[in-house]
């Protein structure tokens, strides 16, 4: 099984759990027989696990897609900023030929469909400064400005202009839809979260207070149910761990 499924697994499992105890706690305090206490919680414990796991895992799926995409228009977006200009535009034109658009490479843009698109792919949201120079530099012809992103000033003063801007998402959008995304792209050397990072967030002492609200919670809880073994021990542990995180966690 995928491990980023576990998280959805384990709420599974807390449900499931949750529904069994609740109702064999309260058949068995109506002296309902065991058998039967036994065969009904089973049952409700069953029910919410399933569909706990059945949503959870399709909410898992569209969070995971979504962070794929954001995480392939960032690797695009970091490799058009960091490529030379000649070679972005020569992406563009290779994806917007493959789009059914007529696209010729300039020295300062893309000549296509009657308009000029100007490709600035920067660190940083283009500025109503960059944008003034654009609009010196191309006076009364129209064109498209693309770019990364834009600051609120730069796309006032590109609109009052007539002027528009295509953003990440539609060029994303565009090399997606093509298969024309650039290989391989310029990326940072970014490492991957080893054990030892993942255990370091997990044992943050930013946790020991999560920690020690549950155990306390789950010890109060111990003095109304029918079972209270469970809580006690449960809120202990927790408890001990709060402390534990607390003294001698990450910070």
């Amino acid at each position: 099984m995928d491990l980023r499924f576990f998280p959805v697994l384990a709420d599974a499992l807390f449900y499931a759990l949750c529904a069994f105890f609740l109702p064999l706690g309260i058949l068995r305090y109506l002296h309902v027989a065991s058998p039967v206490a036994l065969t009904v919680s089973a049952l409700f414990g069953l029910s919410a696990g399933a569909a706990a796991l059945l949503l959870g895992c399709k909410n898992r799926r569209k969070k995971l897609l979504t962070r794929t995409q954001q995480r392939e228009k960032q690797e695009l977006m970091l490799h058009l900023a960091l490529e030379k200009p000649e070679r972005v535009r020569a992406a563009l034109c290779t994806a917007l030929a493959a789009d059914g658009k007529t696209a010729l490479a300039a020295e300062d843009g893309i000549e296509t469909e009657g308009e000029t698109l100007v490709p600035r792919f920067t660190m940083q949201p283009l500025s109503a400064d960059a944008v003034a120079g654009l609009l010196q530099r191309f006076g009364a012809q129209p064109f498209t400005l693309c770019g990364n992103a834009i600051t609120a000033e730069g796309a006032a003063l590109l609109a009052s202009f007539g002027r528009k801007f295509m953003g990440a998402d539609e060029v994303c959008d565009l090399f997606r839809r093509t298969k024309t995304t650039p290989h391989p792209l310029i990326l940072a050397n970014v490492e991957k979260p080893t054990l030892k990072h993942r255990a370091r967030r997990i044992f943050s002492k930013k946790n020991a207070r999560p920690f020690f609200v549950s155990g306390i919670l789950l010890l109060a809880m111990s003095l109304f149910v029918l079972f209270p073994r469970y809580y006690l021990i449960t809120g202990g542990i927790l408890l001990v761990l709060a402390v534990l995180i607390r003294f001698f966690g990450y910070s």
